[in-house]
């Protein structure tokens, strides 16, 4: 098996957003995966930047995850 290549800092900044937006609206791996119609490894190889994204699953991702921080709080964004 081919050795896998280094996460780009834009993968990892990515990840870490994409993490902290589940856990501020209080959703675990699995919650995540369901919603996204994934398994709890995309999610989790994602978020932690070991596999690459397309610009489509990042929509996937981020359309109902903000509909559901809309929804289910009104804590300011963390930054």
């Amino acid at each position: 098996m081919p050795a896998r290549k280094p996460s780009t800092e834009r993968q990892r900044r990515l990840g870490a957003e994409l993490r902290k937006m589940r856990e501020h609206i209080g959703m675990t791996i699995n919650e995540a995966a369901t919603l996204h119609r994934t398994d709890r490894t995309t999610v989790s190889n994602t978020e932690s930047a070991r596999s690459g994204v397309s610009s489509d699953r990042v929509r996937v991702f981020g359309r109902p995850t903000t509909a559901v921080l809309t929804r289910s709080t009104s804590t300011p964004w963390p930054r």
